[in-house]
């Protein structure tokens, strides 16, 4: 696709002020101009004049009682004036200045979405090995390493380096509600109804960005614990939904070694047998929740 495209960056915030404004820098020095950035802003307070003051192309808008990334990101979905739509975190840094050229390049009409790796700002390396298992085309994409060093095709991204088309996102519905927060597999359940329609994203190693991991603000906020290890509810509940939604019977086994890996698999439990008690809680209240949840009709992005 021609670099004269437009292009949409939609960045869901949660009380990261700083790592927000050094985002924003981080694209204002990009090479690549034809963008706009909406910042969909869940914290209680905001500084939305010195937030235009750093670039004109920012679009501020303040959703305190929002404290969900899927519902922002509809909202940046509608509000979005690209036929391009960039999601991103918002505590990232940008060191490559062709990173959006890259990102808007790869389009065409068999690519219907990027990915680009996501790597540890602390320590960032690319991995140049695949399990078997990621190779398969059902399920292998839950074991792909999102710092696969080569690119490839994938059917699954992380919404803190996705590219897809506007008006793709909105035919698939948009991002799923009912994953309520920052729900663990909000943005796979997206990925799937997006590459089931319009085949699998392209996997492109330039498009790199690094995740600062920030230990405040975001989905954090609502981890009432501070061990990593141990995810909290919102966490579980999504990752049980998604299962009871998406999944075939026959898909379940690697699916549920992967839910096994993601949420348990940690020395630390052994050390804190109390953590493991209140994360099987967590999966027993989530199996129910998620009944819940698949009660609930989707809310579906409409055409702005």
């Amino acid at each position: 696709m021609k670099n004269k495209a437009y292009l949409s960056i939609i960045i869901p915030t949660l009380n990261r002020y700083t790592d927000l404004q050094n985002t924003i820098q981080y694209l204002i020095n990009q090479t690549f101009s034809n963008y706009e950035i909406l910042i969909i802003d869940q914290s209680e307070l905001h500084d939305f004049q010195s937030l235009s003051q750093i670039e004109h192309r920012v679009k501020h808008i303040h959703k305190p009682n929002f404290k969900s990334a899927s519902k922002a990101r509809n909202l940046g979905i509608q509000e979005a004036k690209g036929d391009l739509l960039l999601f991103l975190d918002d505590d990232i840094i940008i060191d490559d200045t062709e990173y959006l050229t890259r990102v808007v390049s790869n389009f065409n009409s068999e690519i219907h979405g990027v990915v680009g790796p996501i790597l540890d700002a602390k320590s960032p390396k690319f991995r140049y090995e695949r399990h078997k298992w990621s190779y398969n085309k059902n399920w292998g994409w839950l074991f792909f390493p999102r710092t696969y060093g080569y690119s490839c095709r994938v059917k699954d991204g992380g919404a803190g380096n996705l590219a897809v088309r506007r008006k793709c996102a909105i035919a698939v519905g948009g991002m799923n509600e009912n994953y309520e927060k920052g729900a663990h597999r909000e943005e796979s359940d997206f990925n799937m109804r997006y590459t089931q329609k319009y085949g699998d994203y392209l996997y492109d190693k330039d498009c790199y960005i690094l995740h600062i991991g920030a230990v405040e603000g975001g989905v954090r906020t609502w981890n009432k614990l501070p061990q990593k290890y141990l995810k909290a509810q919102h966490h579980f509940d999504g990752g049980v939904y998604f299962i009871m939604k998406n999944v075939k019977l026959k898909h379940y086994l690697p699916h549920f070694l992967s839910f096994f890996m993601f949420y348990f698999y940690h020395k630390e439990f052994l050390k804190n047998p109390k953590h493991l008690f209140i994360a099987l809680l967590r999966l027993v209240k989530a199996y129910f929740n998620a009944r819940k949840m698949l009660k609930k009709k989707q809310t579906r992005v409409q055409l702005g």
